[in-house]
């Protein structure tokens, strides 16, 4: 028990943080204290998908960080956050719309948006690769068995994502379907129901296909690599590089630019499709 506790809420309170900030891989640096339910959740300011998050208690991360102790009196509603770890704490009421080391946030919906730079190849010799990949990698492969069911939408594309039976996100993308390096910006709201999500979606849109993969997820730096078992296609890499507010586009091409050269990924397997257009061409 800390003998100096300052929190209202108990040191079993439930909270959420992300698995690569316990692993050392990230820093923290972003707290918030919903002013609907009162839950706080403990960030490093980077885009997050769902399969990202670890749940705690809130007295382990005050033993994994003690400068939380400074915000106990973190009114809901209110977040926190700082340049580094050994940097002071900032306040504000809501969640400021971007701050120079945070993506910026939609105050009405909550979604976060963002931008990738993105790279997709056939893999002809996926065991080579992997072994190149694991060299490389802050952190272990997390494996993810995901069914991307597609929507018909007149701009973009809708998708929603079903991540290990449990989980989802569903997702809203912009890109263009060039060869090469390609900018995408995106819309991303989870969900803990993606069943009942997908039966409401289904009501209202026609479904245009459905992608299942199991996918390896990688980290390198700000870049998720992923290396992908497409069903009824093969096996693929893709890179994103998840772009920072204050990064241009032409940096995380050069991110980019650099891994496909460490990778020795021939300019002549990178593919211009998404995967459900592949699939819709197999058939």
């Amino acid at each position: 028990m800390n003998s100096d506790w300052r929190f209202a809420d108990s040191q079993d309170t439930v909270v959420v943080t992300l698995k690569r900030i316990l692993r050392g891989d990230s820093s923290l640096l972003l707290v918030t204290h919903n002013a609907e339910d009162g839950g706080w959740q403990f960030l490093d300011g980077e885009h997050v998908f769902e399969e990202d998050g670890a749940i705690v208690l809130l007295g382990e991360m005050v033993q994994f960080d003690p400068s939380l102790l400074e915000l106990a009196d973190l009114p809901a509603g209110w977040c926190a956050w700082r340049k580094a770890p050994d940097r002071p704490w900032q306040r504000a009421q809501d969640e400021p719309t971007s701050t120079p080391d945070r993506p910026p946030i939609d105050r009405d919906s909550g979604v976060q948006a963002a931008r990738n730079i993105e790279i997709k190849a056939h893999v002809s010799d996926a065991g080579r690769l992997r072994a190149t990949v694991k060299t490389m990698s802050d952190t272990e492969a997390e494996v993810l068995n995901q069914q991307d069911v597609f929507f018909a939408v007149e701009t973009g594309r809708l998708k929603l994502r079903i991540v290990n039976d449990r989980c989802g996100e569903l997702i809203h993308y912009d890109r263009p379907d060039i060869g090469g390096l390609k900018v995408s910006h995106y819309l991303i709201a989870p969900t803990t129901a993606p069943e009942v999500l997908m039966t409401i979606l289904s009501q209202v849109l026609p479904i245009v296909g459905t992608v299942r993969k199991q996918r390896l997820l990688y980290r390198v730096g700000q870049t998720r690599i992923h290396l992908d078992q497409v069903e009824n296609l093969g096996d693929f890499v893709e890179l994103e590089v998840v772009l920072r507010p204050d990064q241009t586009e032409e940096e995380g091409v050069a991110i980019a630019e650099d891994l496909l050269s460490r990778l020795e990924i021939p300019r002549e397997q990178l593919v211009r499709k998404a995967y459900i257009d592949l699939l819709q061409n197999h058939a």
